[in-house]
């Protein structure tokens, strides 16, 4: 055998070790999630409405659970959410750093369809057959630098897609009810070390009142869901005149009108123009610009001069004024 043929030789003997060990590997760790899931789904007594048909999982900390079932309630009324898929990735549950990664495909109900159809939110446009929604949700939280962040996205297809993000300072007592999850706080955590941070953003109380906001973004983009509420408003909202010409022009034109007026008021009274939202000139005209189609898109930003606390936001004086929180993280819109 010449010498660039053991080369090659030693090089699939390699590579069939590698794929040996990553397999083995893969398979000691499908094998240590599944059993944690099974204790956790024990603990509550889930693991009769809770069913998959196939876990994996890698040697890095990522897991993939496919055809998930979910039973709701029982007897008559029981009712079951369908999941193509949950990926967890980029699991940390270090003294110094918690973070996860979890992402939910296709999630449905017994019809096949988007869970969302039955809110209010989504009926209000007049639809009650998108097909399913999917999320993704990611944080992360850090001793060192006492920071944290958490994201969100959904997509809704046929409706809207959705990003929001939240920038947080002082996260070290959100850190330590994370920890004390693992120990003497059960409920919050469920015994998975790595959702204690969601469990503790429940309890958010006098422990954690110092903690700060520093940032929050979102944007919306539209698929559907605008465009359908602005027909059902031209539909409902406005009478046809029998010698006014057609009835979709009649309503096409009363829509624009309520347009121009809607824009010339946001840069007289900006604040007027949506039941006293503390909005600027630009931040008005931006939102009608969503509402009445001219743009696909809305996007918030809330980025204060200064992090605001936990404490400010949600003290007695949001009873009497209703927008301080945004104003306290200076809200701007844009498209």
């Amino acid at each position: 055998m010449d010498k660039q043929k053991k080369i090659l030789a030693a090089g699939g003997v390699a590579a069939l070790v590698l794929a040996g060990g990553w397999m083995a590997a893969s398979h000691v760790a499908a094998s240590r999630a599944e059993d944690r899931l099974y204790a956790f789904l024990d603990q509550y007594k889930l693991r009769d409405a809770v069913h998959w048909q196939s876990l994996s999982a890698s040697p890095f900390g990522s897991a993939t659970l496919k055809g998930i079932t979910i039973r709701l309630g029982g007897g008559q009324n029981a009712e079951n959410v369908a999941i193509e898929r949950i990926r967890l990735s980029d699991l940390e549950d270090s003294e110094d750093r918690k973070s996860a990664r979890i992402e939910v495909t296709d999630i449905a109900g017994d019809d096949g369809r988007s869970l969302l159809n039955r809110t209010s939110l989504i009926q209000a446009a007049g639809r009650s057959d998108l097909p399913p929604f999917s999320l993704a949700l990611d944080w992360r939280l850090d001793r060192k630098d006492d920071t944290g962040a958490l994201n969100l996205s959904l997509e809704q297809p046929k409706a809207f897609d959705g990003e929001f993000s939240l920038e947080l300072n002082r996260v070290r007592d959100l850190l330590r009810l994370a920890d004390d999850g693992r120990d003497g706080l059960q409920d919050l955590a469920g015994g998975f070390g790595f959702l204690g941070p969601l469990g503790a953003l429940a309890m958010v109380g006098q422990k954690i009142q110092r903690m700060e906001v520093r940032a929050v973004r979102a944007s919306v983009r539209d698929d559907g869901y605008a465009e359908r509420s602005r027909t059902l408003a031209m539909r409902h909202d406005f009478d046809a005149v029998p010698d006014g010409g057609p009835a979709g022009a009649q309503r096409e034109r009363w829509f624009e009108e309520k347009a121009d007026a809607g824009r010339e008021q946001c840069k007289k009274d900006p604040e007027a123009v949506f039941n006293g939202a503390p909005l600027g000139r630009d931040d008005c005209l931006a939102l009608l610009d969503f509402v009445t189609g001219e743009s696909s898109k809305l996007s918030v930003k809330m980025e204060p001069a200064r992090p605001v606390s936990l404490e400010q936001l949600f003290e007695g004086g949001s009873r009497r004024d209703p927008y301080r929180s945004i104003r306290l993280l200076e809200m701007r819109l844009g498209n």
